[in-house]
């Protein structure tokens, strides 16, 4: 199940806001994100590629709700330490506080009965945007790059969310998936045959 509640007026709510504001600012710092889907049309120039390019479009099954929080916790605080360094140390550990309480707070009731959610964020919370940036910005930093600098040359890279389009030359017989703590990634070949010379998008 993946509920999706309205939490205006919920415990957590304002604590929430909070942490969007903060964390909001700091999404600038990750070049290969955009925010709103009509962006990456705009934000995608012409490539030049070599013989043996691949377009790729990888997508996290279910993000939202499958963050760990041990993981988004420590990637948020890796995030925060890249964004801001060795300033703001009072605001970094408040914001890494309220967010625990947060993620443990996500309460809601259907058909007259309460659950709480164990895992991931809560889909309607003010926050649940931005720490899932931050959650695959740790993954494409830890995990999907890393496994592409051995067997791939990366021309492009962008990403919407949990949406990511990838456009690699493939150096030799790569894995369609990835794994990784709490997320599993699936790479899909979207163009198989080679491309050469300048690449375009429709």
């Amino acid at each position: 199940m993946r509920p999706v509640v309205n939490q205006i007026g919920s415990v957590t709510y304002r604590a929430s806001q909070l942490v969007h504001h903060f964390l909001l600012p700091t999404l600038s710092a990750i070049d290969s994100l955009v925010l709103k889907p009509a962006e990456l049309a705009r934000a995608i120039p012409l490539v030049e590629v070599g013989p043996g390019a691949v377009l790729l479009s990888v997508d996290i099954d279910s993000l939202y709700t499958n963050i760990p929080h041990g993981a988004g916790l420590g990637a948020l605080a890796w995030h925060l330490r890249e964004v801001w360094g060795t300033r703001q140390r009072l605001l970094r550990a408040s914001i890494l506080g309220l967010t625990f309480r947060i993620l443990r707070g996500n309460v809601f009731t259907f058909n007259g009965a309460a659950y709480q959610q164990l895992s991931g964020t809560a889909m309607g919370s003010p926050m649940a945007v931005c720490y899932a940036n931050v959650y695959v910005h740790w993954v494409e930093q830890t995990y999907l790059h890393r496994d592409l600098q051995r067997n791939l040359h990366l021309y492009l890279n962008y990403r919407f969310v949990d949406d990511i389009l990838l456009c690699v030359r493939v150096m030799e017989t790569h894995s369609t998936s990835l794994s990784t703590r709490g997320a599993t990634i699936k790479v899909c070949k979207l163009h198989l045959r080679n491309m050469y010379g300048v690449l375009g998008f429709d």
